[in-house]
């Protein structure tokens, strides 16, 4: 979320968080990354970054108050189109969204990054955090961690296992990924940047700047 800001504060970024949340609504899906069908979070953040998602998507996130509430580009549809029609809402989005840089947050590629996303124009920026400050963060949500007993050290690690091997999972994927750059041009390499949200916070200025000079953004807006 902290890395997220980075880029919704820029006044070129079209910036959407997490829009697969929304898809927790659909019957039968915890409110848990783990538990989300990849192919239905790949399509939405497709559907996003190439601005052809439909109405339907559209009030899907907009549903979501969390996003909203982290999105300046869904805080003007919210706002601004309150009074109009849902076509009207969903036209001023996708002209909105054609005028800008689209960035997306998501945490919900727990399998590893979909191959369609990874090779493709698509830049993407791994943002990487020690996993027990993770695992700390996320016992606290009932979804999460609810059927383990917190007194009980084997349940709690039963819980916990599906994110520890998520995340293996994900570190395989983008592993693979780099390894098949091999011999190919820069720029493709150039696309994948993987950070660590511990150097980010500690020093957040000049990690803007290398974010938004890798990302196209040019120099830090003066705040």
């Amino acid at each position: 979320t902290f890395v997220g800001e980075i880029f919704n504060m820029h006044d070129r970024v079209w910036y959407l968080y997490e829009p697969c949340r929304s898809l927790r609504w659909h019957a039968g899906i915890k409110d848990t990354p783990e538990a989300l069908p990849l192919s239905m979070c790949t399509k939405l953040v497709r559907a996003f970054l190439d601005c052809s998602f439909d109405a339907k998507d559209l009030i899907q996130v907009l549903k979501d108050k969390s996003a909203v509430s982290h999105s300046r580009a869904l805080t003007v549809v919210q706002q601004d189109f309150m009074n109009h029609t849902a076509a009207e809402r969903h036209s001023a989005a996708i002209e909105s969204c054609r005028g800008s840089i689209r960035v997306i947050k998501e945490i919900r590629f727990t399998k590893g990054v979909p191959d369609n996303l990874l090779y493709s124009e698509v830049k993407v920026l791994h943002l990487v955090r020690d996993v027990r400050a993770v695992l700390h963060s996320r016992l606290k949500l009932t979804a999460f961690c609810n059927a383990a007993d917190a007194a009980n050290t084997t349940s709690i690690r039963r819980c916990i296992e599906p994110l520890c091997q998520s995340y293996r999972t994900m570190l395989r994927s983008i592993g693979s990924f780099q390894a098949s750059l091999e011999g190919r041009p820069f720029w493709q390499y150039y696309k994948f940047k993987r950070i660590k949200f511990e150097d980010v916070a500690l020093e957040p200025l000049p990690w803007v700047g290398k974010i938004y000079s890798w990302a196209g953004l040019g120099q830090v807006p003066s705040w």
